[in-house]
């Protein structure tokens, strides 16, 4: 959690835990359309549009 509040606290405090579980366990990002997530660097972050296409490549 003290991690997660230092990469994204300040952005978004609601966004603190959904970082802290992506950091806890093996994964490709957050699927999310919610912009604060684009401000830090430490998790890949995936719109729905990126998901779509990258569906489409398949």
């Amino acid at each position: 959690m003290e991690e997660a509040e230092e990469i994204i606290g300040e952005v978004d405090e609601k966004d603190v835990p959904f970082v802290a579980l992506a950091l806890s366990v093996p994964n490709d990002g957050i699927w999310s359309d919610d912009e604060h997530f684009k401000k830090q660097g430490a998790i890949r972050t995936w719109s729905t549009t990126e998901i779509i296409n990258l569906e489409r490549e398949l």
